[in-house]
């Protein structure tokens, strides 16, 4: 067999898209973490009878250095082969989201762009409310799956989890969703967005 490896070299939070053309009867790709450790199950493309074939995958994956893996039997992979890369840069800005013991602060009004990320962690978000109000957790989804939890000031449990499904999500659109919360003055709310852990739960969000 042979076994090609390619560095990618990932700036930020983003999705990269990998699209594989090729001429041979059975090639196959695979995302490796810079452990090369794999990240993905391998993906494979048959020509076999045809002139060509070509696959395309997506992954979200954050800042940092990857693998793509590309690999075949020189029985059968006898030909030429194309690897395309594009990258999209997500922007994001929860880099400070670490954990319930540090989070980032909400403002109310303004959208705070996240992301989640393969092999990546989930994101701790807090506001203070200053009177006795009912606000609302607005956040937009760009993936298939988010999933919010909402606790309050040291409670260990989640007095809310909001869900949000997005059907055949492409990560180009999102859906918007509202969940009203009764808050009391001097309390600190925290909100807890999940890491997925399929595929297509990983994605752009706002929150």
């Amino acid at each position: 067999t042979f076994r090609r490896y390619y560095l990618l070299t990932v700036p930020g939070d983003g999705k990269v898209a990998v699209n594989v053309k090729c001429s041979t009867e059975n090639l196959q790709y695979t995302l490796l973490a810079e452990d090369l450790s794999n990240i993905s199950y391998s993906r494979s493309v048959f020509a076999s009878g045809l002139s060509y074939a070509q696959d395309s995958y997506s992954w979200v994956l954050g800042k940092g250095s990857y693998y793509l893996l590309v690999s075949g039997s020189y029985s059968s992979a006898d030909g030429t082969y194309d690897v395309d890369i594009a990258y999209t840069n997500y922007n994001v800005a929860d880099s400070t989201a670490i954990s319930r013991t540090s989070p980032k602060a909400l403002t109310l009004g303004q959208y705070v762009p996240g992301a989640t990320t393969i092999r990546g962690t989930d994101d701790w978000f807090s506001f203070r409310a200053k009177t006795d109000d009912v606000n609302w957790l607005q956040f937009r989804n760009y993936s298939s799956y988010m999933e919010v939890e909402i606790y309050e000031d040291n409670s260990a449990f989640a007095m809310n989890t909001v869900t949000s499904y997005v059907y055949g999500a492409t990560g180009d659109t999102y859906k918007e969703e509202y969940y009203s919360i009764q808050m009391k003055a001097g309390s600190t709310y925290y909100f807890r967005v999940k890491n997925g852990t399929n595929a297509e739960e990983f994605g752009k969000y706002e929150i």
